[in-house]
């Protein structure tokens, strides 16, 4: 069945992000204590996580359905450097990928790069990444890019205010305390296809709020939407997987990321007409791996070839 593929790999789409660390300071006012929330990489210098991905867009035609799975298992980690103005600048790897796909319950592609096998064609962008650094990025303590280098490319994108959100490398933190309940946004731009080979840029924007502290462990709540006004279904279909909400958890005494844990489930109606709609249900959890474990894992991983 053909009459959806194109439209399929625009709202399934792999999503990628990295870790931070947050640094508490109490400021007593009438409306509690503020905390300071930054990164604070130069005392982690090596950060490992897992990231697990779950995605099942179904997609209505009339009489016609698809239903496309998709599932991804990624050991990344990150590795901290100084430039010479004392600005963090993070290299970024993928260790290992695990990937299956399969459509209407059909037997699933399969990808494991631990394997050596060469990627299908539909993983071949994520699989060569792995193994080597692919993107060096230079950050600000608010975790704003400031400049980005991709390793395996022989151009650098430009990256400006304006889209460096949309590449979801590193959570926004705010510029000035917060307390609890407070919130902060950030705002940036992605391309949609609207047709004959164009794009229009729309605005996106993240909403975080300051959930609880307790203990050594912060908690953010994370929430995403679509600024820019859109009334074309199949452009918002094109969105669909881009407005992730979840939780983010800190251990705030040794500044690292535990685990960011967010999902969509969306349906866009008449997105290829009267009597079409789709729906994505996602789900993604990103988890922090002890380094000396992390090397543990990969080493078993090699040996037996099973998954977590």
């Amino acid at each position: 069945m053909q009459f959806v593929n194109s439209r399929v790999w625009r709202v399934c789409l792999v999503i990628v992000a990295c870790s931070v660390s947050v640094e508490m300071s109490v400021q007593a006012d009438d409306a509690g204590p503020k905390y300071t929330l930054q990164y604070r990489f130069l005392e982690t210098k090596v950060a490992h996580y897992t990231v697990e991905n779950q995605s099942k867009v179904e997609l209505h035609q009339g009489e016609a359905e698809q239903v496309v799975e998709h599932s991804e298992t990624t050991d990344k980690h990150y590795r901290v450097g100084v430039d010479l103005d004392g600005d963090a600048v993070l290299e970024m790897s993928i260790d290992r990928v695990q990937m299956s796909a399969s459509v209407d319950g059909g037997d699933p592609v399969k990808f494991d790069s631990l394997n050596g096998d060469n990627p299908p064609v539909q993983f071949e962008g994520v699989a060569n990444q792995v193994g080597q650094p692919h993107v060096r990025v230079k950050v600000a303590p608010t975790g704003e890019v400031l400049s980005l280098q991709w390793l395996l490319q022989a151009d650098t994108n430009s990256i400006t205010a304006k889209n460096a959100g949309g590449l979801d490398i590193l959570v926004r933190l705010p510029e000035e305390p917060v307390a609890i309940g407070d919130k902060w946004k950030e705002q940036y731009e992605t391309d949609i296809s609207v047709g004959q080979g164009l794009n229009k840029a729309v605005t996106m924007q993240r909403t975080y709020e300051l959930k609880s502290v307790e203990g050594d462990i912060a908690t953010i709540r994370l929430d995403t939407a679509v600024i820019t006004p859109l009334h074309d279904p199949e452009q918002e279909a094109q969105l669909i997987q881009k407005t992730p909400s979840g939780t983010i958890k800190f251990d705030i005494k040794r500044g690292i990321m535990l685990s960011r844990e967010t999902s969509v489930d969306r349906k866009v109606v008449g997105f290829s007409g009267p009597n079409s709609f789709v729906r994505n249900v996602t789900s993604r959890k990103e988890l922090f791996v002890e380094g000396s474990a992390a090397g543990a894992v990969r080493q078993a991983q090699g040996t037996n070839g099973s998954t977590r």
